[in-house]
């Protein structure tokens, strides 16, 4: 059996995934120590020291740089026909319901009747903003 070195220590069963797939997409193998356990019973995670990604001694440098490297995911919109008054992205979309004038009306009314907001929320900036002319 090989031995093997922790790269890297995590809180929750989900927060490992995304590193381990990402080093077994470079061709590194690792393993994951104590996940099964926590993954169990979550509230053993402080007393075992976390999810433990383990990688062989002579691939940790290596699996080291590949989890470094935090690619660019920002995205440009410029085909969008809604822009952001703040900071011009178009990263937007609606918020959605109005939620307390449709629990108002459901209180008065006893119908569950949506109303929907006019209010769009940026995910650059997170302003949120309702357009000039509505």
């Amino acid at each position: 059996m090989a031995l093997h070195i922790t790269l890297a220590t995590y809180t929750f069963p989900h927060q490992v995934l995304v590193d381990r797939s990402k080093l077994e997409a470079f061709g590194i193998a690792c393993t994951v120590k104590d996940g099964l356990t926590i993954q169990v019973h979550n509230f053993y995670s402080n007393a075992l020291g976390g999810i433990k990604l383990q990688v062989h001694p002579k691939d940790y440098e290596r699996a080291r740089e590949v989890l470094s490297d935090h690619p660019d995911i920002s995205a440009e919109y410029p085909d969008a026909k809604l822009k952001c008054p703040r900071c011009a992205s178009g990263n937007v979309d609606g918020v959605g319901l109005n939620g307390k004038i449709a629990l108002i009306i459901l209180m008065v009314t006893g119908l569950p009747i949506p109303v929907f907001s006019k209010k769009y929320h940026c995910f650059e900036c997170h302003e949120e903003f309702k357009l000039p002319n509505g």
